[in-house]
């Protein structure tokens, strides 16, 4: 498959994009471990979790419009229908967060895929140090506030939400594992390996027969 951009300019992005954007990456991976730590520890029910839905949407967005929209397109036209999706997503996960019956996560490990949407969570959260072990060549990273840690951080906490998913949520993270499973393949980028598993929980869970996570109609 022959990609319109070649892998100096794949990782060229990266480096335009932490050069310009790190102290908002910075606020971003803060806010978002202070953020998951007060769920932790507040979340007694899953009623009190709603607000994680403008966290992702908030990922999301700005993911499609930073990363893909004002970075990525400079080297590839697919980033902006990338762009148009990762935007969607984000607009969905806005959604529930100011609707009256938002999806809902829980931090009792009540079964498999409760452990592994926390531990694919904290992975998204370890997300910055995997990277730079694999791949130290900073800034020509991917590191944090971009597409593949945004949909690794989803599906994490995707597995550990409250019947019923709407499937129409899982979609696009889906495709993106596949696309970011592709580039961690061709490019090498071992943090992103973590795709697949998400990719494929994501799948199991929603055709597991056990009415748990995301699983249901």
């Amino acid at each position: 498959m022959k990609l319109p951009f070649t892998p100096a300019e794949f990782f060229q992005a990266f480096a335009e994009y932490n050069r310009a954007m790190w102290p908002a990456v910075v606020a971003l991976w803060l806010t978002t471990v202070v953020l998951l730590l007060r769920w932790v520890r507040i979340s007694h029910s899953a009623e009190r979790s709603g607000w994680i839905n403008i966290l992702l949407a908030v990922h999301w967005i700005w993911s499609g419009l930073v990363y893909h929209g004002m970075f990525f397109a400079r080297v590839n036209p697919a980033a902006r229908l990338f762009a148009i999706l990762f935007f969607t997503e984000g607009c969905l996960f806005l959604w529930f967060g100011f609707s009256k019956n938002p999806l809902r996560f829980r931090t009792a490990v009540s079964d498999v895929w409760t452990v592994l949407g926390a531990s694919l969570a904290l992975y998204a959260m370890a997300y910055p140090a995997v990277a730079l072990l694999g791949f130290p060549q900073y800034p020509r990273v991917p590191v944090f506030a971009v597409p593949c840690p945004t949909t690794i951080l989803t599906a994490g906490l995707l597995l550990m939400s409250v019947p019923r998913t709407p499937i129409f949520l899982i979609v696009i993270p889906i495709f993106w594992c596949v696309v970011g499973t592709s580039a961690a393949v061709l490019f090498a980028i071992r943090a992103d390996w973590a795709l697949a598993v998400a990719g494929f929980a994501l799948l199991g869970a929603r055709m597991a027969p056990k009415k748990v996570g995301i699983i249901g109609p």
